[in-house]
Order: C-alpha cells, then structure tokens, then sequence
C-alpha cells in the first residue's frame, strides 16, 4: 500500500494543476495501462490523450508510402 501512495504521489506531482495530461509515444511506456487507470481513478477531472509514434498511425489510416 506504501508504494501505491507514492505512486500516486508521483503522478499528482507530475499533473499539478494541469487539467489535460498528453503521454506522446505511450506504447513505448512500460505498465502504461496501469497508470492510465491509476490517472483517471484518482484525478476524474484530468483528460488524458495519448499517442502512438506518427508515422506507423499513417501507415494504418492511409497505405501510401511515406518513403
């Protein structure tokens, strides 16, 4: 339970008094799930946008080739 006390410690550090967080690259991020969740739990009013790397996100939506 101590960890999980300063973890979100850690995160209401990190938000302050923003009221929109944005995690760029967030699959690179490791137990980002979790800390989404934790996120949203214990801040309701944040909004949190997250991102994938760019390029691949165009691959996906438009099959030309970016080279």
């Amino acid at each position: 339970m101590q960890v999980f006390s300063f973890i979100i410690s850690q995160l209401k550090n990190l938000i302050l008094n923003n009221k929109i967080v944005v995690i760029d690259e967030a699959q690179r991020i490791e137990n980002i799930g979790l800390t989404i969740k934790l996120i949203v739990e214990k801040f309701p009013d944040i909004k949190i946008i997250t991102t994938k790397n760019y390029e691949n996100f165009l691959k996906e939506f438009n099959p030309i080739s970016l080279t």
